[in-house]
Order: structure tokens, then sequence, then C-alpha cells
């Protein structure tokens, strides 16, 4: 094939990049397939013949085919490439090229390629099958050093090559030139299609929110930083110049104290020296401003001389009159202030009644101009230390607690209190303090214990207590006493019997039932008492068994001794006998009316519970009265 392809002489290269703004190579899968073709917007040199290929035939021609082993193959790829044969009869280095636009000026730029060779067949008679293109081949820009590949993969494409470069102008020519080949008519095949620009700064304008700073007096200088708000592409950084071609020496060191002019924002993109365009448009102007100078402050510079700087707070209300210490270079039209800091911020200024009534502390004097709002420093070394000297009694020790034997009490029956004082381990306190018990650990609301020898169920604390400076051992007590009330007995009796009523010779049963109604079973021995009567005559057995009473009631006689004096008779439980909480006794007797006694004789029958016997703690229900009378 000794054909040659017209070389194109004219591109619009203008079409790519310079329209918009974006690097552009023409790729080789596009133009008509055939020989004596190239790809669109490719040129060739008078002495290079070229086609355009496809993956089963040398420049799409069916009498073209390539072969592998001498069958034909499909090269996997591609659908469509450029193909430059080869010859060593060429009269001069041939080449291909192809125009790349939208380049910007300083931007380093990737092209990526790959190349291969195959043997082809010419299905003609006989049959030829053109061998490998064994050499390599160079590419690069026109004009510039063409590097050398060596040499192209073998029926298969090779891995993506990289060809790197940085424009010098915004058009370039990528120039593919094989190298002469001891074979006629071999193929280089080639393959190109994106060129990447590699500048991280991009091409894109940087978009300011303001075109103009005016400073504030008394700066004259303008924060460029501030007219841009956007996003920094990455790997880039904001840069300022002077002109906007950043020219050589018209940097911007520091942007946030800019003097008056105008100023140009580029994108730059340090580790590959490039910007994002070479004419910005991105113009800030800093404006030339005049500054009156402020009139002067009269607070001066001075510190402030006191007549004092350490001074005692008054007991036990450790308070003091600030207004009391007075200067001795106060400048005319100022006034002296007072901080509890020395920067004349936070909280405020201590004014006022606060000023005649300050706690122990440190406080800061300053000289105030109130029509220019200004102090003589910001950082006062004019003090006066305000010490607390008030001592108190109840911390003689520290913050030693009121020592305890027990942090547990539970009343005693018959009483329903306690004695908070049966949990120290002392009775006296220390020098000047008296023990007082509240019902929380920072003995504040409500009040102290008013009687702590009688409280009830809760969790006290004990504190030494200063009366005279009001003040205490500690404000947490971790001595907490917790006081138990337990319900004590309460016993009460009553009495049954069927009929109050004796006829001349009656008898009948009557029980007496001892009932408790707090919740306590009782302890130790229960006694109670029956007064005798004169007209009847009361009687008991000594075992257990059942009373004549609603029918038949059964009795606890068996667990009760019986005794009896002229006036009484006694009935006291056995050791070991408890009435349970909420429970009962029942305990019989027999009565009968005596002879001879008058009718109309109306007597009483009166149970009495001893007090405080089996733990009983209220002796106000301890007895109950039933009447008998003397009938016909």
């Amino acid at each position: 094939m000794k054909q040659k392809i017209t070389l194109i002489l004219t591109m619009l290269l203008c079409s790519y990049g310079l329209l918009f703004a974006q690097p552009k190579i023409a790729p080789t899968d596009q133009g008509d397939y055939g020989l004596n073709k190239l790809p669109t917007d490719w040129l060739a040199s008078p002495s290079m013949e070229t086609a355009v290929s496809s993956q089963t035939h040398l420049g799409g021609n069916a009498l073209y085919t390539w072969v592998k082993a001498g069958s034909p193959q499909t090269i996997i790829g591609p659908s469509k490439f450029l193909s430059m044969f080869a010859k060593p009869t060429y009269p001069s280095s041939p080449y291909v090229k192809t125009a790349i636009t939208g380049l910007v000026i300083g931007h380093p730029y990737e092209i990526i390629y790959r190349s291969m060779t195959s043997r082809y067949r010419i299905n003609k008679v006989p049959q030829e099958i053109v061998e490998y293109y064994l050499p390599g081949f160079n590419i690069g820009l026109e004009g510039k050093s063409l590097a050398s590949t060596f040499p192209p993969s073998f029926d298969s494409w090779s891995d993506a090559k990289t060809l790197t470069f940085k424009a010098t102008k915004s058009d370039e020519w990528l120039v593919v030139a094989p190298h002469a080949s001891t074979l006629t008519n071999t193929v280089l095949n080639f393959q190109v299609s994106t060129i990447k620009d590699l500048c991280k700064s991009g091409i894109n304008e940087v978009v300011l929110n303001s075109t103009t700073i005016t400073p504030v007096c008394p700066v004259k200088t303008g924060d460029l930083t501030s007219a841009f708000t956007g996003n920094i592409p990455q790997g880039a950084e904001l840069v300022w110049y002077t002109t906007p071609t950043h020219d050589p020496g018209t940097w911007v060191a520091d942007p946030t104290k800019a003097p008056a002019g105008t100023y140009y924002a580029f994108f730059y993109d340090q580790g590959n020296d490039c910007f994002n365009t070479n004419n910005s448009t991105a113009a800030v102007t800093v404006d030339n401003i005049i500054c009156i100078p402020p009139p002067v402050c009269k607070a001066g510079t001075a510190q402030a001389i006191l007549s004092q700087t350490s001074v005692s707070a008054s007991c036990p209300d450790l308070k003091f009159d600030l207004s009391t210490i007075t200067v001795s270079n106060k400048p005319a039209g100022t006034e002296l202030v007072w901080f509890d800091n020395a920067t004349h911020t936070n909280p405020k200024q201590i004014s006022g009644a606060d000023l005649q009534a300050v706690g122990p502390g440190t406080y800061y004097a300053f000289y105030y101009d109130a029509a220019m709002n200004c102090y003589n420093t910001n950082q006062s070394e004019a003090s006066v230390l305000v010490k607390d000297d008030c001592f108190c009694a109840a911390s003689i020790d520290g913050t030693r607690e009121v020592q305890i034997t027990t942090k547990n009490l539970t009343n005693v029956c018959n009483s329903n209190t306690v004695n908070l004082n049966d949990a120290l381990e002392s009775l006296d306190p220390l020098p000047n303090t008296v023990i007082v018990w509240f019902d929380n650990p920072t003995h504040t609301n409500p009040t102290k214990i008013a009687n702590p020898e009688a409280v009830g169920a809760g969790v006290y604390y004990p504190f030494y207590w200063d009366p005279v400076m009001d003040c205490y051992n500690t404000d947490l007590s971790e001595n907490g006493v917790t006081v138990t009330i337990k319900a004590c007995t309460d016993l009460t009796p009553s009495m049954q019997i069927d009929d109050r009523s004796f006829n001349a010779g009656a008898d009948r049963d009557f029980i007496v039932k001892l009932t408790e109604i707090n919740g306590g079973a009782t302890s130790g021995q229960i006694e109670f008492t029956i007064t005798k009567l004169s007209g009847f005559d009361i009687t008991y057995p000594i075992f257990s068994g059942n009373s004549n009473v609603s029918g038949s009631t059964p009795n606890e006689n068996g667990n009760w001794e019986f005794s009896e004096n002229d006036n009484l008779i006694f009935v006291k439980s056995k050791p070991g006998v408890i009435i349970p909480a909420n429970g009962q006794a029942l305990i019989g007797f027999h009565i009968k009316r005596k002879d001879g006694v008058p009718v109309h004789t109306t007597q009483n029958i009166t149970p009495t519970i001893v007090a405080g016997t089996g733990g009983d703690l209220n002796d106000l229900n301890n007895n109950t009265v039933t009447s008998v009378d003397a009938n016909n």
C-alpha cells in the first residue's frame, strides 16, 4: 500500500478550548473507516500513509484482515482507531498530528494514549501476511523534543501511557512519528481519546461577593479575604495580586491588611505552579479613606494610687465599704470605679449599695472617662484585698464531722420518738460551739431540729455551729443518722356477756378480750385486774376451755396466771405469751349473783390493764366498765 493521504491544510482551532475554556483533543475513534483515511481533525505529513481501522479489518477494508497465528482475529478495544504504515523507504520522517486547543498557559496537562501492532492478511491471490511493526515511535508536542516509546504491544492494546506537558500557549499540536521499519507496510495502531488538566486550581474565575472594601477608622487597610465566601478548589489556595496577570513581584503577602488600591484574586496550585486564569477579572478595590484622630481619653494611662491595699471585712457579716478607699491621682473629668477583675469585664462594675457591702476578695480600681467611655488601663494593678479575718469556732478542726457511734436509731417502746444525741460519740461540742441537728446534709431549709431528744422517723445530720459567727463545721455532712420508729403496743380491754341482769341465784360466763390496736406485738408479761363485787362472785378456770358466751367461745385461760386479794383479781400472762400485732387474747370468767342481794342492785365489772405491761404505750384506753344488776 503505497498511496499517500492528502494533507488537510486548515483547522478550526477555536472549536475547542477557546469557546468552552476546556482542553480538547480530537479522539482517534472519529471519522470514516478506510485506507488513506484519517480520524476527524487529524493531519498527516506528505510521506505518511494512514488508515482508519476497525477491530476486524485494517482500514475497515474486507480485503485486509487482522490475523494471529495465521487466523483472523478481532482486536479487543476501541471499535475505531488510527493505523500508520511504516516503511524503510520514506523520503523523510513521517508523522501524524492533531490540534490541542483550549489550553491555559502555565497549566500542566496529561494525554492518555495506547498503541499496538498486529499482523494483517491481504486477501488476494496469492494471500500475503504482513508482519508486526517492530520499532518504536516518537510522541510529543510539535516544535519540542519528542519522547520515544519502544515497542508497541503485540496483538492487543498496551496499558495506558501518558504524555505530560505544561502549556506555553493556548494551542498546541500533538505529533506521533513512527520509527522507520525494516519491513514494508507494517502497521502501528494508535489510540488517544482524552486530555486532562492537572492543575488543581481549575479554570473558573474567582467569584467575589463584594468588589469594594471600605476600611473603618482608625484602620486604613482592608481584609481582601472578606470579599470571598465561596469554595476553594481542593489542592489550591486563594491568592491575591496587584495585577490581573499575576506578574512577578505583585503578590500580596498579607491580604488581610491590604492598603488602598485594586487587587485581583486567583486560585493557585502551588504543587503544579499554576493559576486558574492568566487574566483575572475578580477585582476588589480597597477605598482610600482619611481618618480624623479621636479625642483623647481623660482617664490617662497611670494606675490609680490607693489609700489602702489590704483591709479586713467586718464580722460576722463579712462586708466592707469600698467607697472609703481614696485615691491621690485621679485625673480631672474622670471617676473612680471598681471591678472584681483586673480587666474591667465580666460580670459588671461594682457600684451603689453593692460598693458599700463587698465580701472578701480582690477588687480593682480604674479611672473612667464617661464621655469617651474609656478607662485608664485594660489591666489594673491597683487593687484592694478584702480579707476574711473572722474566726469560725466550728471550723477550728477544718471540716471535721461530728463523730457518731451509729448511723441507725430505733425507738424503744413505750416511746414513739428517739433521742438523736444517743448517736453521738460525745455530747461535748468544740469550744464556743453547740451541736445542732438538721434533716438535710447541707444545714439548709427548713430549720434546725428544735428538740433532738424527741424526733420521729427520718434522716438527721449533726453539725458544729458557731452561734456568734453563724457558721458551721461543714456545708455537707456525711454522718447521717437514720431514725426508724417501730409500732409500739397499744392494748385495750373489752368485755362480752350474754345478759347483764341476774335473777336470784343466776350465774353465767363472761369474756375479757384484750386487743392490740396499734400494729405492735406485745413484749414482756401482760397484766390486768378485775374489781371484785360485793353482790356477785367472780371465779375463773385455770385451764383453757370454752366459755358460754355467744353460744360457745374458746378461751385461753391456760396462758394466764390468776391471783387475787380482797378487792381485785390479778391476771398475768405466762412468760412467752404474746398478743400479736392487731391480735387479741380471750380470758374466761364466771359470775354468780350472791344470795340476799337486794333487787335493783347495780354494780360495775371493771377490767383494767396495768399501765406499761406488755409494752403498752397508751394508758388512756386501759379499762372498760360493764354494769350488772340484780333483777327480781
